[in-house]
């Protein structure tokens, strides 16, 4: 109590898209899912190989079709995590005559890499073949928060491998683990960003609509 005078309030706190208790740390129930909510055109989009997943119509994702992708609807998808990463490390351009570099640069092109573990209710919908390239598809990444943040990993997002466990006799649940990755394409949003411009709707525009 004798700190709350210097440091004020530090409870977590948002008023975003379907939040009712004005403020709290997000959680996996804050994840928009399905077509009831959206966050300035952009949903939960997850791999349409997915078993469960809900197609989206046409023109519904940004005014366009998602690529290879659908809704999440928690009835017939059960997503149990969903991670993201990528290396934005710079390497440092040093000269003679000063300890510091003058320069500091991203290595690109830079992998993204995201991972969906979901309980099996059917196989891993992957064909893998060594004659075809029907397992290079291209499939369309986004995760949308109530607080109004937009994770999208863009439209390139291929298959690197699937780990299919559990589901023993001991009566665990079978779980699939499907391992993504492109080049170059994350890009997150969130209507308190410094950099959006007030009163503009330009921020919210699609990146990969081309």
């Amino acid at each position: 109590g004798q700190f709350g005078s210097i440091f004020g309030n530090d409870a977590p706190a948002y008023s975003g898209v379907g939040s009712s208790d004005g403020g709290n740390v997000l959680r996996r129930d804050d994840v928009l899912t399905g077509s009831g909510t959206t966050v300035n055109g952009y949903y939960t989009l997850i791999p349409d190989i997915v078993e469960g997943v809900t197609a989206i119509s046409t023109n519904s994702f940004k005014t366009r079709a998602p690529t290879n992708a659908g809704l999440l609807n928690t009835d017939t998808a059960h997503i149990q995590s969903f991670t993201c990463s990528v290396d934005l490390g710079r390497e440092a351009i040093n000269q003679l005559g000063s300890r510091t570099p003058y320069n500091r640069y991203v290595s690109f092109p830079t992998e993204v890499t995201s991972t969906l573990e979901v309980i099996a209710i059917a196989g891993d919908n992957v064909t893998a073949v060594e004659t075809a390239r029907t397992n290079l598809s291209n499939h369309e990444i986004c995760v949308v928060l109530k607080d109004s943040t937009v994770i999208h990993l863009g439209k390139k997002n291929k298959v690197s491998s699937v780990t299919y466990g559990g589901g023993d006799a001991g009566g665990g649940n079978a779980t699939i683990t499907y391992n993504f990755s492109n080049f170059n394409d994350m890009v997150v949003l969130h209507s308190g960003d410094p950099i959006r411009p007030t009163g503009t709707t330009s921020y919210w525009n699609d990146k990969f609509s081309t």
